[in-house]
């Protein structure tokens, strides 16, 4: 497979892929399975394990609606997270192509990620 000749490798994007990594495990040198919004978020972790990488991608929609809801959210992505709880994981938000003039929606879900995560807060001076 031409897969073999390059280091570590990515699959998915948009597709659900909970129901395709036993399938996904033939692929060579494959690092990180992206898990999309519409995927059964437990069920991807269950078959993802730790074996490799749950590429969690939260739903843009979330950041881009006509109508910021912090509150809705930090739900949503502290249900993703809880789900993929036993996993490796990285969150990657994605295809946010308009927050409606208000740039400060990337900081306020980024400092929500971080202390969902229990991460320190980075000063965006």
């Amino acid at each position: 497979m031409w897969l073999e000749q390059f280091g570590r490798t990515a699959y998915g994007c948009c597709e659900p892929l909970h129901h395709k990594v036993d399938l996904l495990r033939s692929v060579p040198n494959l690092r990180r399975i992206s898990v999309s919004p519409w995927a059964n978020k437990q069920r991807a972790a269950e078959a993802i394990g730790t074996d490799y990488i749950y590429s969690l991608k939260p739903n843009p929609a979330d950041m881009c609606a006509p109508s910021w809801d912090p509150a809705y959210a930090r739900r949503q992505l502290e249900a993703d997270l809880e789900a993929s709880e036993n996993c490796h994981v990285e969150v990657i938000l994605k295809d946010v192509h308009t927050l409606h003039n208000q740039p400060e929606r990337l900081d306020q879900w980024e400092q929500m990620a971080r202390e969902l995560i229990g991460a320190p807060s980075l000063s965006h001076s």
